[in-house]
């Protein structure tokens, strides 16, 4: 009976302190800026990050000109939620799908870390141009590349505690192709496919 009674009371106790026991995420290196996000004007659907109440917050934003953007936001307060967010520019109108069920958010979370979605760069301080040294003229040739309107850009924001950020990358797909050898374009180009993969 004391045996019954004591194993009892250990599974109990064990129980009480995993339910309390703080959940943590590995975030691998985190960069924190405000100044980007309030600096940064454009016209949203959504809240401003710096004003959310989620614990941890990741929206990817997809804007293909003027005529559409969406937006996949990822959010942690007591449980993960995923949701899209669609915005018509023309009838100023969004719509919203919840996608939570959809999705091993665990697994996708840390495929985004994988990925160093806490401490990519913003393109604009990339350089982004293929070096080539000739032998023969002893020259070293850069090329850079030119792009033409269109573009289509990606916007990462998030909130973590109190850490925020947002940085961005444009014609994604042809610099790829282009700077191969830029791992932090490679980077941004996973985490593009990724929440891509989950709509």
């Amino acid at each position: 009976m004391k045996i019954t009674i004591f194993l009892l009371f250990l599974l109990l106790t064990n129980l009480f302190l995993a339910q309390n026991e703080s959940k943590r995420f590995f975030l691998g290196n985190i960069l924190s800026d405000t100044t980007t996000l309030s600096r940064e004007q454009y016209g949203s659907p959504l809240t401003p990050i710096l004003n959310s109440s989620n614990k941890i917050e990741i929206r990817f934003i997809k804007s293909s000109g003027r005529n559409h953007t969406s937006y996949t936001v990822l959010s942690y307060s007591n449980n993960w939620e995923v949701k899209e967010y669609d915005y018509d520019y023309k009838t100023k109108s969004t719509t919203s799908t919840d996608l939570t069920n959809k999705v091993n958010v665990d697994s996708l979370f840390d495929k985004l870390v994988s990925f160093n979605i806490f401490s990519l760069p913003d393109q604009d301080s990339l350089v982004l141009y293929k070096y080539e040294y000739d032998v023969e003229s002893d020259e070293l040739i850069g090329h850079g590349m030119a792009i033409g309107c269109g573009a289509t850009c990606y916007y990462i924001e998030y909130k973590v505690g109190n850490h925020f950020r947002r940085y961005s990358f444009c014609n994604l797909e042809s610099y790829v192709e282009f700077c191969s050898h830029v791992h932090e374009l490679q980077d941004f180009n996973g985490i593009v496919n990724l929440f891509q993969d989950i709509k």
